[in-house]
């Protein structure tokens, strides 16, 4: 089984590094494997990427970091979701490089441009952004999402996100659902407005 971590790193610097590697031992400690530390991403980067916002891709598993590579990132156009129901066996909760599962469920979108996953009748997150739906001044983030990313993480430590179990009545009534992700920043997210989230 392979792992995937994807950090994002900003002029040559990554972003968030101590949360994702507070997420890879908590894998590796549940996969019952040691996690060897990792290299120096900015060293490793190369020059012609040093320079805006770069996607770096880790792949690991027991025997270590099999994998890293560095490109240009290019942020996907998301305007549409299309509200998909998961089967409540899905799991997700390790960032799995085989992503096969969520694929299955990204094949239903049609027209949309992505999923918004529903669980055990809760917004959980779409095939690869965690959710946060915005009631005013309130950002609520689900309480139970397939993964727990670090972006996620980041906005709930420091206080700007709140956890809340919500459901698709939420979603119609909230000003706005945002996307966010390692990649995408809470000043980054993708927005779209409730109307285009659609069945």
């Amino acid at each position: 089984m392979r792992y995937i971590e994807t950090i994002c790193i900003c002029d040559g610097h990554p972003l968030l590094l101590p949360l994702h590697i507070q997420r890879m031992q908590r894998t590796a400690r549940e996969k019952g494997f040691a996690l060897p530390p990792l290299p120096d991403l900015a060293h490793l980067c190369p020059s012609a990427l040093t320079s805006g916002t770069t996607k770096c891709r880790l792949l690991y598993n027991v025997e270590g970091i099999a994998e890293i590579d560095f490109t240009p990132y290019i942020p996907r156009e998301i305007n549409s979701l299309r509200i998909i129901e998961a089967p409540s066996e899905l799991d997700y909760h390790l960032k799995y490089a085989d992503r096969s599962a969520l694929q299955r469920l990204l094949d239903q979108r049609g027209e949309a441009d992505d999923v918004l996953i529903i669980r055990d009748g809760l917004l959980t997150d779409t095939s690869y952004t965690n959710l946060i739906l915005r009631f005013g001044e309130q950002l609520l983030t689900p309480r139970r999402p397939l993964l727990e990313g670090v972006q996620r993480q980041h906005l709930l430590q420091a206080g700007i996100v709140h956890q809340a179990d919500l459901r698709m009545e939420d979603l119609q009534r909230s000003d706005e659902i945002l996307l966010i992700n390692a990649m995408l920043p809470l000043e980054r997210a993708i927005r779209i407005q409730p109307s285009r989230a659609i069945r």
